[in-house]
């Protein structure tokens, strides 16, 4: 959706080319934002904390693909103090779903959450 937010507590911004002041409207001040970013974003009238990953990087690396949201998930686990979900409880659950997958697959998607959750930063 293009249209602005209302009432979240968190934003994962997959494409930090859709960020702008419309984006952030009515946002609480304590609203978590994760940007998929190698830049530091910072976004007008938005006083909430805003967490910078180069997911799609992270995501290339490790998954040889261009899909950066389990990194984002890694990393908004980071952003969160783990208040959502816990980082094992994630890998876990990676290691349930995707088995069948193949062990090259479970790792890469494992490390992709490691590493985004080690890389956030506060931007």
């Amino acid at each position: 959706s293009y249209s602005a937010i209302k009432h979240a507590e968190i934003v994962l911004v997959i494409d930090d080319s859709l960020i702008d002041e419309k984006i952030v409207e009515n946002l609480a001040d304590s609203c978590v934002m994760v940007v998929n970013s190698s830049k530091k974003i910072k976004v007008e009238g938005f006083k909430g904390y805003i967490y910078c990953v180069d997911a799609t990087k992270i995501a290339l690396e490790e998954l040889g693909k261009n899909l950066p949201n389990i990194a984002l998930i890694g990393a908004l686990i980071k952003a969160s103090d783990e208040k959502i979900i816990k980082l094992d409880g994630l890998n876990k659950k990676i290691k349930e779903v995707l088995s069948s997958k193949g062990d090259n697959v479970v790792e890469g998607n494992l490390n992709a959450v490691r590493r985004a959750y080690e890389q956030v930063k506060k931007c």
